[in-house]
This record gives structure tokens, sequence and C-alpha cells, in this order.
């Protein structure tokens, strides 16, 4: 599917894994922009997305963010998280769809809500179940417009509401000083109120879970 063609205002191709259509749980997580020099050397584009995750899945890079996500949306440390099948079960897209010149820049506020509408339709072409807004220019970004319908748990137990009908959360921003393990326990909250069990999550942590094979097998026989 390339949406890039199909969406107008969207540059960037969403990262949708191979099996998030398949799925009983598919979250997509809306990050803030990509960078002028693009990620990891690579060419700035409609493909940057889907390379930045492919170097990530490949581990030839380890950004704080990708790792902080991973946590937050697991539980597990991403340490014992097997990438490439954490990924071929979400999407992920940013919501600024021109590039910023360097890390740690803030957009204009009238850009992201100009660009919102792009991931909105996003939304409604992959079907995710869960959305997940990361940090407060992204939540800004889709409230702005009026693309957000807050659901009234505004800052306690969680931040929520709905874009697309599609139940929505709050994160901060997964870089420096963020916990993804802590703020795995709030993320698990929201999910369980909007239509996962216990059973769906623990199959959920299950699937994307590091299974080594045992040091017993290792060695001459």
């Amino acid at each position: 599917m390339n949406l890039v063609q199909q969406i107008d205002g969207l540059n960037a191709e969403p990262w949708i894994g191979a099996e998030f259509r398949t799925s009983r749980f598919r979250p997509i997580f809306v990050g803030h922009s990509h960078y002028e020099e693009g990620f990891g050397g690579q060419p700035v584009g409609p493909g940057l997305t889907r390379a930045a995750i492919e170097l990530h899945i490949g581990e030839t890079v380890g950004l704080r963010f990708y790792s902080g996500l991973i946590q937050m949306a697991t539980g597990l440390h991403h340490a014992y998280v097997d990438r490439g099948a954490f990924y071929a079960r979400i999407g992920f897209a940013n919501l600024l769809q021109t590039y910023l010149d360097a890390a740690r820049m803030a957009a204009d506020p009238a850009d992201l809500a100009a660009d919102s509408a792009a991931l909105v339709a996003v939304f409604e072409a992959v079907d995710p179940t869960h959305i997940v807004l990361l940090g407060d220019q992204v939540w800004d970004g889709f409230e702005q417009p009026g693309h957000f319908v807050a659901d009234g748990r505004r800052g306690d137990p969680y931040w929520a509401g709905r874009i697309a009908g599609r139940p929505v959360f709050w994160a901060s921003h997964p870089s420096s000083g963020f916990s993804g393990l802590d703020w795995a326990r709030t993320f698990g909250h929201f999910l369980r109120d909007h239509g996962m069990s216990n059973a769906d999550l623990a199959a959920w942590a299950d699937a994307v879970r590091l299974r080594p094979d045992s040091t017993l097998l290792e060695g001459p026989s």
C-alpha cells in the first residue's frame, strides 16, 4: 500500500508491520518528526520512516527514543524484546510531514496542526485498534484543529480520548528522563480500559519476547 500517493499532504510512508493487519492488537505510535540529515545516513523522502525502523530492527542503531517506545509498549526491557517481532505487529508514523534541521528543534504548531489531517487519513486506511501520541506537541497537533475528542480522563490516571473513532493514549516523548517500564503500567491501564484483557496483554508480550535457546544445549556433545 503506497499511502503517500493516496493521501494528500502525506510525505513519508508510515511503517506498517507485516503482521499488523492480522493482529488483534494493532497499535500505531505517532512521533514528532524526522531531521534533515536523515536517519542513519538515509536520504530524506517517502521511505525515510521505513528505513529508520529497518535500521533499528537490524540493531545498527540504538536510539533512546525507540528503546523507550519498546519498553512502554511491552513492559519488557528492550534487551529482552525481539525487535523484528515487535515491529511486525505495530504501526509508526511521524506527525510533521516536513523535515527539521536537527534534533530537539520545535516545529511550528501550525505546521503540526496542518499535517494532522494526513495522519487521520492514515488511521482510517490502516485501521489501528489504539493510537499512541508521543509528546505534548503531537497531542496538541491533533487537538488544535479538532481531530481529537477527549474522554474526560486528561491527567488522571492517564490522558485519553478518540481520533477517527479510535481510542487514543498520550505519553511523554521517549527521550531523556523517560522511563518506558514505568509508562508501561499506565499504558496497560489504558489498554484494559479500552478493549484489551489481561490475557490479551500477556499474549502480546509473549509474542514479542526473545526466546533464546537454552545454554544447556551449547558446547560439545
